[in-house]
């Protein structure tokens, strides 16, 4: 039986340009949807002092990180083919992909729901438990143990990839303050802006009965934050975040949302990033990680017709 459709409280927006050379997307200064991959270019890289990553710099910091699994290499080969499936396309459900999360979620046991179930009623009474992601997908490539990546393996590449990919992003601080001087964006580290934009497109089919962020969250101001996903991508860009909240021309729809903040809310759970991995697309800045095990909370929420957002800190 079908149910009845969500009420849509954001603009639909036309990507097309008008006569006058702007689309509605534009004309509403939010960025008008591109196809896929979403990666910013060099203009608005310089504009976040991005030109700081090089080849060179990004190769010390890749290869101190694979220095570091010299004892796992077959490991190491496939937690970086599940993020290279991730990178290409995280809907895509693939053996490699497979095989990480499988991975994770035997050496991170129950990671997605700890915090989540070790926070007190009043607190999550707004988060019903289909509001998660589900695994089912994993059972039809029927993995073996042998297929699985070992736990310590595991745990080693988290926590150097978390420690390399944070001395990465002080250097690149440190770096901007020399740049920009008195109009640097940040004047200390624990300020430096970090991204995720959101945009649910499948959101609106009519059977669609699972809450996103955006639905959980709207009208909650100071409210405890789960991840609804094991994986999930933030950005050092501006232009990548604002370019996922406007979505791709096959993928948009009116489920708008940025999540804004600073490093405290990924410290301590970065899974990987394009700083010490190949793995992801050259211009997405991605920071993947997985789900927060400390308490975040919700600030500034606020919502129009054209976007909804709100800051994450950390308790």
């Amino acid at each position: 039986m079908k149910t009845k459709k969500k009420q849509r409280f954001q603009k639909k927006l036309n990507h097309h340009e008008s006569e006058h050379g702007l689309s509605e997307y534009a004309m509403e200064h939010l960025v008008t949807p591109t196809y896929g991959p979403l990666k910013t270019d060099d203009m608005y890289a310089e504009l976040d002092s991005l030109e700081f990553f090089t080849e060179n710099k990004l190769s010390k910091f890749r290869n101190r990180l694979k220095k570091s699994m010299a004892k796992y290499p077959n490991y190491f080969l496939k937690i970086e083919a599940g993020l290279a499936s991730y990178a290409s396309s995280a809907t895509k459900k693939t053996k490699e992909l497979a095989i990480l999360v499988q991975s994770l979620l035997s050496a991170f046991e129950n990671i997605l729901m700890e915090n989540y179930e070790n926070t007190p009623e009043i607190e999550k009474q707004f988060i019903p438990k289909n509001y998660f992601e589900s695994f089912g997908w994993l059972e039809e490539f029927n993995l073996k143990e042998i297929d699985l990546i070992q736990s310590d393996a595991l745990k080693l590449y988290t926590k150097r990839a978390n420690e390399l990919t944070i001395a990465a992003m002080k250097e690149w601080f440190f770096y901007t303050l020399k740049k920009n001087g008195d109009m640097a964006l940040a004047t200390n580290y624990e300020q430096i802006s970090v991204n995720k934009g959101v945009n649910r497109a499948g959101y609106y089919h009519e059977l669609q009965l699972k809450p996103d962020v955006l639905s959980a969250y709207t009208g909650i101001d100071d409210a405890a934050f789960f991840e609804s996903d094991l994986l999930s991508s933030y950005t050092l860009s501006h232009h990548v975040a604002n370019k996922f909240v406007s979505g791709t021309i096959n993928q948009k729809g009116q489920r708008r949302l940025k999540v804004e903040g600073h490093p405290e809310m990924i410290e301590d759970r970065i899974l990987s990033s394009w700083i010490v991995s190949p793995s992801f697309l050259d211009g997405q800045y991605e920071i993947l990680c997985l789900p927060n095990i400390y308490t975040l909370r919700t600030a500034g929420f606020y919502s129009t017709d054209l976007l909804a957002g709100f800051n994450l800190k950390k308790n």
